[in-house]
């Protein structure tokens, strides 16, 4: 699931990098980036468990009152696909955000080292 996650996560961030050169991977967005596409997550994780349909989900966090912010919108709709291809079980609110996080944030290790 993990790698799975990562393809996602660079499928969804990809037109947050537009404004600069592409990276090499997903790893590389800023703490920022990563913790609002979190936060997405739990979004759409929460919608799912509601009982709202894959294209309502979409349509919330898209237009309206409820849409992200602008920045995001073009990763939206990757993520509510992957997240509803999972089974309802593996998509909680609270633990899709973690997961997500765990995809782009960087390890302590690896701060450490960069220190």
């Amino acid at each position: 699931m993990r790698k799975t996650l990562s393809f996602v996560l660079m499928m969804a961030v990809t037109p947050l990098m537009a404004e600069d050169a592409v990276t090499e991977s997903a790893a590389k967005i800023s703490v920022e980036d990563c913790l609002a596409m979190a936060e997405i997550s739990d979004l759409i994780a929460g919608l799912r468990q509601e009982g709202k349909s894959e294209r309502r989900a979409t349509r919330i966090l898209t237009k309206g009152r409820r849409a992200v912010d602008d920045r995001y919108i073009a990763g939206v709709p990757t993520l509510v696909t992957y997240f509803y291809s999972l089974p309802e079980e593996a998509v909680v609110p609270g633990d899709a955000g973690d997961i997500f996080k765990a995809s782009c944030l960087p390890k302590e290790d690896d701060a450490e080292a960069s220190e």
